[in-house]
């Protein structure tokens, strides 16, 4: 809930972008298929490894999705398991890019 009232917030101040939806939700119930053209997800490992095929299937041909809440240690799971699941969908990696601080990383990619 809290990155989402920081999402809203940063959302009104940047006037050249639409209001943007942001939700708190649960994995996958409240994804939607192939909607998003940018969809962020904040979540550890755990989590995030089990739903891949779920949450790239939320990502629109194309879009992006981006990754936080991850462990820097695990930053190479992630990376296996949304490379492999992209590839089961038929839908691999355009990009892949990661930044790690600290004991955190985050993981951004691109689907074709």
């Amino acid at each position: 809930p809290e990155s989402v009232r920081i999402a809203e917030e940063h959302n009104e101040f940047n006037e050249q972008l639409p209001d943007i939806p942001f939700a708190v939700d649960v994995v996958p119930e409240g994804l939607v298929k192939q909607g998003a053209d940018l969809l962020l997800v904040n979540i550890q490992t755990n989590v995030l490894v089990p739903h891949a095929q779920p949450i790239i299937e939320a990502v629109a041909a194309g879009g992006c999705l981006a990754l936080s809440g991850i462990l820097a240690k695990e930053i190479d799971e992630i990376q296996t398991a949304y490379t492999h699941a992209a590839d089961a969908q038929g839908r691999p990696l355009k990009a892949w890019d990661s930044r790690i601080d600290g004991q955190w990383a985050d993981a951004w990619m691109q689907f074709s």
